[in-house]
C-alpha cells in the first residue's frame, strides 16, 4: 500500500480506503484482462465433457483433481493416470484417456480442481503486471468516475493495454 501512495503522491491517510478499493478492483480489472491470477489461489473450472479443455486462467501450478458426474449431484475422481495438462503453454489444456460415460441430464458434467498464480507474497508476479495496477488506480484516482466523450465511454487506457499485452491469455 505504501508504494502504491507513493505512486499516486499521497502521503495522508484520509484516502486509504478509497486506494485500497481502487487497488482491489484494478488487480480484479488486469487479472480478468489478461486472465492470469496475480496471487496464488486454488479454484475449481467446470466443462460439459473430457474433450477440448482449455484452462481459463493461468498460471497453473497444480492440478489437484478431476472429478465427474456419476448421477445429477454426485461426484467420482477420475484417476490421475488418465489425464495429463500442458502446463507450460501459454494456454493451459488437459487432454484425458480411458475416460467413463458421463450423466447426461446435468451441466458442470466435468470439475477441475486447480492450484493457480503467481505467489504474490514471494515478489513472483511480474512486474509489469503490478505496473498496469499501479497505473490503473491512479487512473482511477484522479478521474474518480466514467468519463464520457461523446457517446463512447472511457475504456482501459492504451498505455496500460500495451503493458499487459505480452501476459494476455488469448487462446
Amino acid at each position: 500500500m505504501a508504494n502504491l501512495k507513493e505512486h499516486l503522491r499521497v502521503d495522508f491517510t484520509d484516502e486509504d480506503t478509497t486506494i485500497t478499493a481502487l487497488r482491489l478492483a484494478a488487480i480484479n480489472k488486469i487479472q480478468n484482462l489478461c486472465g492470469r491470477m496475480m496471487d496464488r489461489v486454488t479454484v475449481e473450472f467446470y466443462a460439459e465433457s473430457f474433450y477440448g479443455i482449455t484452462l481459463p486462467w493461468s498460471p497453473i501450478i497444480s492440478v489437484e483433481s478431476v472429478k465427474y458426474k456419476t448421477d445429477a449431484t454426485t461426484y467420482a475422481t477420475l484417476a490421475e493416470a488418465n489425464w495429463w495438462t500442458s502446463l507450460n503453454s501459454t494456454v493451459p489444456r488437459m487432454e484425458f484417456t480411458n475416460t467413463p460415460s458421463l450423466y447426461s441430464y446435468a451441466s458442470d458434467r466435468v470439475k477441475i480442481s486447480a492450484r493457480i498464480g503467481w505467489d504474490a507474497s514471494a515478489s513472483e508476479t511480474p512486474e509489469a503486471l503490478v505496473t498496469a495496477v499501479k497505473l490503473l488506480v491512479m487512473d482511477w484516482y484522479e478521474l474518480r468516475g466514467d468519463t464520457i466523450v461523446g457517446t463512447i465511454a472511457r475504456q482501459v487506457p492504451n498505455g496500460i493495454m500495451n503493458v499487459i499485452s505480452e501476459y494476455r491469455n488469448l487462446g
